[in-house]
């Protein structure tokens, strides 16, 4: 009964409640479905509305969950391109100083960190 693993081994599987419906009702049982990552426990013998219910909150609970993640998407997304936009003159379309400079340094600190290791490791080696 590992829900997380099985999770991960099926794809788009991550975000799928589940439900534990055992005849098992004890306390220890129940604890150790949810730190596997259960939604909810029920319990054998149960009443039919009442698990109704309880489904119905987990489904209302997993759309939201839902819809957050993709207006989080959307707005991810709209930054993102702000941010492009607030890099390129409209005019133009070429970049902007702040841009131009950034990605200049960001290069060349790269350029500087790779001849780094390589003089290390040539500062390393035995002589032949």
């Amino acid at each position: 009964m590992n829900i997380r693993s099985f999770r991960q081994s099926v794809e788009h599987c991550e975000n799928i409640p589940v439900i534990f419906l055992t005849a098992d009702s004890d306390s220890e049982t129940e604890t150790r479905c949810f730190k596997e990552g259960a939604f909810d426990f029920i319990a054998k013998p149960f009443v039919p509305a009442v698990m109704r219910s309880r489904i119905g909150r987990v489904l209302e609970l997993e759309e939201l969950r839902s819809s957050l993640a993709e207006r989080l998407e959307q707005k991810n997304r709209e930054i993102s391109d702000m941010k492009n936009k607030s890099c390129q003159d409209a005019l133009t379309g070429l970049w902007n100083r702040v841009y131009t400079q950034e990605n200049v340094n960001l290069s060349v600190f790269t350029q500087v960190r790779c001849l780094h290791q390589i003089f290390q490791q040539t500062d390393h080696r035995d002589p032949d």
